[in-house]
């Protein structure tokens, strides 16, 4: 679950569940934001996060990320 916390200002991932990532894939079970999101992140009951081959990322956290 992925909400807005109104009393923290920011955003709260709770029990996201696993994820699976193959071929350059992403495997998130945290929080991805933008690299100029100053927003507070919390993540609680983060899943597993699995990632095979070659350029594949797994996230079970806070990730700041560019936006293209």
């Amino acid at each position: 679950m992925v909400s807005d916390d109104t009393g923290m200002g920011g955003v709260v991932v709770e029990d996201s569940g696993d994820a699976e990532a193959m071929g350059a894939g992403e495997a998130n079970t945290g929080a991805e934001t933008g690299q100029d999101d100053t927003r507070a992140v919390r993540v609680t009951g983060s899943g597993k996060a699995v990632a095979e081959g070659p350029g594949s990322v797994a996230n079970t956290g806070v990730r700041r990320v560019p936006r293209a």
